[in-house]
């Protein structure tokens, strides 16, 4: 057999005795650009909410400055706007608030409140709760099941496969040696079943955002009693003492510079977050801006008005925890229902409810520091 040479190798470059050439330089970064700093993170568009907030500065100071019952005007349609948003937010979430007895009732609590102080308010605010009830039990469909009941699949008809099929062994159980004997009962132990065909009982609708409970509804209504004729009616009992229009005033200034100084001190310095999963944007830096600002704004108002100023002090620190705490359970509630505001009346700040929650939730202990422990200095 004759031998064949194999295919000549294929020629390479000769190396030079300096060795391999260098590789080629990197490609050159590109030159950085300066930024400015980034500003500090705002959830509002100041642009908008500083005329908005002025404008209702402006209306409730028109309102009080005259007389009280121009004011009490303003609250009844600050409620049933408020009312509307609160009704609307909870159908969300599945529960039917009755907004038309709350609203009448809502004004006439804060009309009560005018003329019969604390005892219009307590009975106002019982038959609103008892109008709201009445109207949810009498607009309740009671043939829709709870939605916290439990349903059970029908049961199948007597001769149907699926009693034949349970009626067979399992496949595991086919070889298995038959059971013992089954003990015999006396007759009369075993309940005689009537004559004729069983039939199975129809099966329920499925529970749906249609199928609420009764019992649901009425705690939901009665929240929001509390929550808004109530708070807004000790508003107006403090509109009717003397000083009135300066003491509403006050009420209203301490969250609002709770609110601000929050705001600002927050923006730019806040780093540790108070309750992230409920309001991220709150922090300890802001709480500290929060009671700042509205210790300024209760001892200066004591002041102008000539009165001790620790009552100022003692309003500013409450206040600026109960606004707070407004703030952060209107946001809980929010988040529950999955929404980011109550509403959109007003630009830059939301809804109404937005507005006066951190407000309605400072009149308790406004009422109890002018009013109760006050009430040799403001009486």
């Amino acid at each position: 057999m004759p031998f064949i040479d194999p295919p000549p190798a294929p020629a390479s470059a000769p190396l030079s005795a300096e060795g391999p050439p260098p590789a080629p330089p990197p490609p050159a970064p590109p030159p950085t650009q300066w930024s400015p700093p980034a500003a500090p993170r705002r959830g509002r568009n100041l642009a908008v909410a500083v005329p908005t907030g002025l404008g209702l500065i402006a209306l409730l100071v028109a309102s009080v400055w005259f007389t009280p019952w121009v004011f009490v005007g303003l609250v009844c349609v600050a409620l049933a706007l408020a009312l509307r948003e609160l009704t609307d937010a909870l159908a969300r979430a599945g529960f039917a608030v009755p907004y038309v007895p709350l609203a009448v009732g809502a004004a006439a609590t804060q009309v009560a409140a005018a003329l019969a102080g604390p005892a219009g308010v307590l009975v106002g605010v019982f038959l609103t709760l008892a109008a709201g009830i009445a109207w949810r039990a009498l607009d309740f469909d009671y043939r829709q099941p709870s939605p916290d009941a439990v349903h059970s699949p029908p049961l199948p008809a007597p001769g149907s496969e699926s009693v034949a099929a349970a009626a067979q062994p399992p496949a595991d159980l086919a070889g298995a040696p038959p059971p013992g004997p089954v003990p015999s009962l006396p007759p009369d132990a075993v309940p005689s079943l009537p004559p004729g065909p069983v039939s199975a009982p129809p099966p329920g609708p499925a529970p749906g955002p249609a199928s609420r409970s009764l019992a649901r509804d009425v705690c939901a209504t009665a929240f929001a009693i509390a929550y808004l004729p109530t708070l807004a009616a000790l508003v107006v009992l403090l509109s009717f003492m003397p000083q009135g229009r300066w003491l509403v005033l006050l009420l209203v200034a301490i969250p609002v510079a709770s609110d601000t100084g929050g705001f600002f001190a927050g923006s730019y310095f806040g780093k540790h977050k108070m309750a992230p999963n409920v309001s991220p944007k709150k922090t300890w830096e802001g709480m500290a801006g929060s009671v700042a600002l509205a210790t300024v704004a209760g001892v200066g108002g004591m002041i102008l008005m000539d009165r001790p100023w620790y009552f100022g002090l003692a309003l500013a620190l409450l206040g600026s925890f109960s606004a707070t705490l407004g703030d952060l359970a209107e946001s809980m509630l929010k988040r529950s229902i999955g929404i980011k505001d109550m509403g959109s009346l007003l630009p830059g700040h939301g809804g109404v409810l937005d507005r006066v929650d951190s407000i309605l939730m400072t009149a308790p202990f406004a009422y109890t520091v002018l009013a109760l422990l006050g009430g040799g200095v403001f009486g």
